[in-house]
This record gives structure tokens, sequence and C-alpha cells, in this order.
């Protein structure tokens, strides 16, 4: 499977589906030993050499797997009105 390049857009879809998921990426990062910020950086294109490449596919494995259907039950996101 090719991994995505890396875009501002795709930092967002995947912090969405961490969120949605009942997570975060920072949280994801934390429990893998991955510095949050490099991640953030593979994600959003600012650095794609092959180990931010190698970071990237597994934080999007993670978060599709994390968003999945059968995944532990998403909690709800309620805004103040």
């Amino acid at each position: 499977m090719r991994t995505p390049e890396g875009t501002p857009q795709l930092l967002r879809e995947t912090r969405t589906r961490f969120i949605l998921a009942g997570s975060s990426l920072k949280a994801w990062c934390d429990a893998h030993g991955v510095n949050s910020g490099y991640a953030s950086v593979a994600l959003d294109g600012r650095r794609n050499g092959p180990k931010a490449k190698a970071l990237r596919a597994r934080i999007l494995a993670a978060s599709h797997d994390a968003s999945a259907p059968g995944a532990p039950a998403q909690r709800s996101i309620r805004r103040a009105v």
C-alpha cells in the first residue's frame, strides 16, 4: 500500500479520527513512544523522508483501526450552545 503524501488536511483528518474514537493523536504517540511533534510534521508533510513515511503509515493504520466499525464505543462530542 502506498503511503499518502503528508498535508495539513491529512493531519486534521487523522486527529479527527482519533478524537471520534475517544482518543487523540497525542495519546497514541505517548503510548507508542513517538514524539508527537514529529508525528505532526510527518503527517502535515514538513518531513517526508523514509522514517517520516513509515511513521505516517503506522499512524494512519492506527487511526483507521480506531475509527473502524467494531472499535470501542465512540465518545459523543457535545458543544456548549
